[in-house]
């Protein structure tokens, strides 16, 4: 079969952009090139040409069937067409149970009609694949979904890559030079990728394709014009770039979090759900390193734990009381961020939408929740950010309440100090109730409440130690009870201290039961 500029030409009505773009997603991944419309383009005779000569141009013809289609001005105009001329592959894929037009029944008798309802999108890429000779000896590709910071920019610029997809590989043809349109398509996402950081290849198709004669100058500004609403969204990201670069030098210089104001369009452009996430920030002060994370209006900060190996366990100073926290045993620790605070009662209703905690402020620890509960919690919370957070294991737990690497000289029986009421509150001083978080002071990676105000649920299974060297360890794989660490508002200082262990069932909850969160590295 003679070189075409297309692998697939894609038949379908706009009202069903919403299957075909997966569809064209999973195309991207497999580096199928492939026409589609996705431009308002006036009609006529001239329009239907255009049409016409990317069937022609085209190893595969794909046809999304629907009711949509079935009544649509084009797609039977181009259906009948790929049929009479007799040059295409016709797969057609039907995506809903509307019966086929008798027409199309007839013209589809001979072929392997796939549909939708026991047919995934990956299916039908299968069958292009066997009918693309070109294709059938390349490597799957990564997908074009790159993300910056942790948002995924790329719903922003789909039109774009699908632009790129088709330039790159016309970029490598013969008669790329007749193709002025594409070129200017080219050049387009070239610019887009370039101020959204995609510099190798963006950079690269700049230079390579921009030529400076007037007729694409001429063609480009026709291009600009076209997609000025998209470019000036682009723009405005770019701006929201500048916008969070002056957030993150009013944190390193010392300003407050809780009076740094996100406004609401910054958060609208970066993501639906309201979502913020710096980069690291270094403290040259303190030498730490933290994100700070924004979900609707409310902000929590996650600092980096340096891993190291420590020593697990009460020791002397420490006061072992119970057996289950005698056996002191090495840990070895990769490097994980920890929040510095419980989570409060504001971010959990942001993202559950209610408040289960006894006494309610929005600044409390959030409270009466399960271990259960905060599964679920954490699931909705990493779909919202696209972040991977979890409830700390209770190698984690004790490792950054015992200060980390800055705090392995200190021993320190609670978290931070041996003075008491510095740093935590306990039956002795809280009126049997909690407290705002970090409204004591923190321990030496700037931790707040690790002893006291609430207990902490942790990820593990409850099981007695082993006295063998561990290497990140995630306790037992299963059990009856998980940990809770840190002792509460209502505990003992004895039962507050760094090494002291307790456990629950996973359903149970409690007024002084709550959790913090770890962040993958």
């Amino acid at each position: 079969m003679e070189s075409r500029k297309y692998d697939v030409f894609v038949s379908y009505s706009r009202k069903d952009a919403e299957i075909v773009d997966e569809i064209c997603q999973l195309m991207r991944q497999k580096q199928i090139v492939y026409y589609r419309d996705t431009q308002e383009m006036p009609g006529g005779e001239t329009f239907f040409n255009e049409l016409a000569s990317a069937i022609l141009d085209s190893v595969v013809f794909l046809y999304i069937g629907s009711k949509n289609s079935y009544s649509s001005i084009y797609t039977p105009k181009e259906i009948n067409f790929a049929i009479s001329k007799n040059t295409n592959v016709i797969i057609p894929y039907l995506i809903d149970d509307s019966p086929l037009p008798d027409n199309l029944f007839l013209a589809f008798s001979d072929l392997n009609i796939r549909n939708q309802k026991d047919h995934s999108p990956e299916v039908i890429l299968e069958d292009i694949v066997k009918a693309v000779p070109r294709l059938k000896d390349i490597v799957k590709s990564k997908a074009l979904e790159e993300k910056i910071d942790g948002i995924n920019f790329y719903p922003y610029y789909k039109d774009a890559l699908e632009y790129y997809n088709v330039a790159e590989r016309l970029y490598f043809d013969d008669r790329f030079e007749s193709l002025p349109q594409m070129r200017v398509a080219a050049l387009a996402y070239s610019k887009y990728a370039e101020m959204l950081g995609y510099t190798n290849r963006g950079k690269w198709l700049f230079n390579e394709i921009w030529t400076g004669d007037e007729e694409v100058q001429m063609i480009y500004k026709e291009q600009f014009k076209k997609n000025e609403a998209t470019i000036k969204a682009n723009i405005k990201l770019a701006e929201t770039q500048q916008e969070r670069n002056k957030i993150i030098e009013k944190i390193k210089s010392g300003v407050p979090i809780i009076q740094i104001k996100f406004s609401d369009e910054i958060c609208d452009i970066e993501s639906k759900e309201n979502t913020f996430v710096t980069d690291d920030i270094n403290f040259k002060d303190t030498d730490s390193v933290i994100k700070v994370v924004k979900i609707k209006d409310v902000m929590f900060k996650m600092i980096l734990v340096k891993g190291d190996t420590y020593v697990m366990g009460a020791s002397l100073l420490q006061g072992g009381e119970n057996k289950d926290e005698q056996v002191t045993h090495n840990v070895t620790l990769g490097n994980f961020y920890i929040c510095t605070t419980q989570v409060t009662q504001e971010l959990w209703n942001a993202i559950i939408g209610n408040n289960p905690s006894k006494i309610k402020d929005k600044n409390l620890p959030v409270t009466n929740v399960s271990w259960n509960d905060c599964q679920n919690f954490i699931k909705r919370l990493n779909d919202i950010t696209g972040m991977k957070f979890r409830l700390p294991s209770e190698a984690e737990w004790e490792f950054a309440a015992k200060g980390g690497q800055k705090g392995k000289l200190n021993g320190y029986k609670y978290s931070g100090s041996n003075t008491i009421t510095n740093i935590m509150w306990y039956s002795k001083n809280s009126g049997n109730r909690p407290h705002t978080v970090s409204s004591k002071q923190s321990n030496e990676l700037g931790l707040f409440d690790m002893s006291g105000n609430v207990w902490e649920w942790c990820s593990d299974w409850y099981a007695p130690y082993d006295i063998r060297h561990s290497f990140s360890p995630n306790g037992p794989t299963n059990g009856t009870e998980k940990v809770c660490r840190g002792g509460s508002f209502m505990s003992e200082a004895k039962e507050c201290r760094v090494s002291i262990r307790e456990k629950d069932l996973p359903n149970e909850k409690s007024e002084d039961i709550g959790f913090r969160l770890v962040l993958c590295v």
